[in-house]
């Protein structure tokens, strides 16, 4: 009878330490399956967000240093945020870039202009200028010019010419008197920066 007993113990210990084998053996596969995935996972979840704050790094840096240029250009950091934040919300409802409106208003304040002047000349010129970039800045640096000349020149008329607006042409147009007049008004620097601005806005 105790042997019969000590063999059906044995049995059940063989049993159950297959079981336990087995178990052990499955749980080794699940570890090494989850831990593959893990590992995939992290590849294709991680790279793309590692790209993306490289691209948002770039970006905030991009706008670091335009908003810092506009600081030394304004000289106050007030002022220069404020440029900067407004030129972004320009952008905004534009065609145009930021760093293209950014140029230009460079530009115009390395002219002289006040912030608030090269802002409400920059709408001006983007109206003219219809989303084109290269068009905005050739428009800006001629009518820079104009404006700290204080008159028209043919140069400067020219470029803007160039860019498909004839100012000349519209003050004919709008005075009545003819073009061979209007040129020889310019020639004798007779139209003044105002005059151009006046024509600009129509």
């Amino acid at each position: 009878m105790l042997g019969n007993l000590n063999v059906k113990i044995g049995a059940d210990i063989s049993s159950l330490t297959g079981q336990l084998k087995k178990a052990q053996s499955s749980l080794k596969n699940f570890s090494a399956t989850t831990g593959r995935i893990g590992r995939n996972l992290s590849v294709s979840i991680t790279t793309p967000l590692s790209l993306l704050g490289g691209t948002a790094i770039k970006t905030a840096a991009e706008c670091e240093d335009l908003r810092t240029s506009f600081e030394v250009l304004t000289g106050s950091a007030e002022e220069g945020a404020k440029v900067f934040e407004r030129l972004r919300a320009f952008a905004a409802s534009t065609p145009f870039e930021t760093a293209q409106l950014a140029k230009a208003t460079k530009t115009m304040l390395s002219f002289g202009f006040t912030t608030d002047d090269s802002a409400d000349t920059l709408r001006m010129l983007g109206d003219v200028a219809m989303g084109n970039g290269q068009k905005l800045d050739t428009l800006t640096l001629a009518f820079s010019r104009i404006v700290s000349n204080g008159k028209a020149m043919g140069q400067e008329i020219n470029m803007m010419i160039d860019q498909g607006f004839n100012p000349l042409q519209i003050i004919s147009e709008k005075t009545g008197k003819s073009m061979a007049v209007v040129k020889e008004d310019m020639v004798n620097s007779d139209i003044s920066s105002h005059t151009i601005m006046k024509y600009f806005k129509i």
